[in-house]
C-alpha cells in the first residue's frame, strides 16, 4: 500500500480508488494538473506523478 492510501481517513480510501495510477510507478496522482474541454463534449485530463514526474493523459467521454 502506498503512503498515500495508508494515511487516508478509511471513509475516503474509496475515493482514492478512482483516480489514476502512474504507469512508472504505480503511485496514485491526486490532482489533475490541467484540464481541456472538448467540443464534442469530451474533457482530457493531464495529470504528473509528484514521486517520478511521468505526464499521462485521461479523457472523460461524455455519457449518451
Amino acid at each position: 500500500m502506498d503512503r498515500q492510501t495508508e494515511t487516508a481517513a478509511p471513509r475516503y480510501r474509496h475515493r482514492l480508488s478512482n483516480l489514476p495510477s502512474c504507469v512508472v510507478c504505480s503511485k496514485v496522482l491526486i490532482a489533475p494538473e490541467a484540464s481541456a474541454f472538448n467540443f464534442d463534449g469530451d474533457v482530457s485530463y493531464l495529470w504528473s506523478c509528484d514521486y517520478c514526474g511521468q505526464t499521462i493523459v485521461t479523457n472523460a467521454v461524455k455519457a449518451a
